[in-house]
């Protein structure tokens, strides 16, 4: 995605649509959520079976919108107009970027693996991932613990919507 951000928008703008861009998952998360516990409650496809299979068709028609509407560079896209173009690729960073001679750089792995923050970051990220995803998937398992069943936590979670 940051190199989509950084041919698709003006260095002007690239941090407010990578906030925007990224704030996605956790909309999607939010949102997925209450849909999940009302399909699981439901008599479609068998109950919690319907979580999967929709959000496999919502994934499937994502993949195709993005695969007929989405190029690598502005350039490349076959209905963006002159004006569009100009105004993404007018920036003299843009343009440099376009222009600059492509030249084999090499990559430090042996510093980038031995270096200390990108350990501390890398153990930090998964460490995050780990917690966000095992209560993701065992919130529900809480709320019945608790007494409540899935049909009232997304009648209770769309009420804020």
């Amino acid at each position: 995605m940051h190199s989509m951000i950084a041919h698709w928008y003006p260095p002007s703008e690239r941090s407010t649509a990578a906030g925007i861009i990224y704030s996605g998952m956790s909309i999607g998360t939010v949102l997925t959520m209450p849909v999940a516990a009302l399909l699981s409650d439901s008599a479609l496809f068998g109950g919690w079976p319907s979580v999967f299979y929709s959000m496999g068709a919502v994934g499937v028609v994502w993949f195709a919108a993005w695969a007929w509407l989405v190029s690598e560079t502005p350039a490349e896209h076959p209905t963006i107009s002159r004006a569009e173009l100009l105004l993404i690729t007018g920036s003299a960073f843009t343009q440099k970027q376009e222009t600059k001679k492509k030249e084999r750089v090499v990559i430090p792995w042996r510093d980038i693996l031995t270096s200390v923050p990108v350990w501390a970051l890398t153990i930090t990220h998964f460490g995050q991932h780990w917690g966000f995803y095992t209560m993701l998937t065992q919130l529900p398992r809480y709320f019945k613990e608790l007494g409540f069943d899935l049909r009232s936590v997304g009648d209770f979670c769309f009420t804020f919507f």
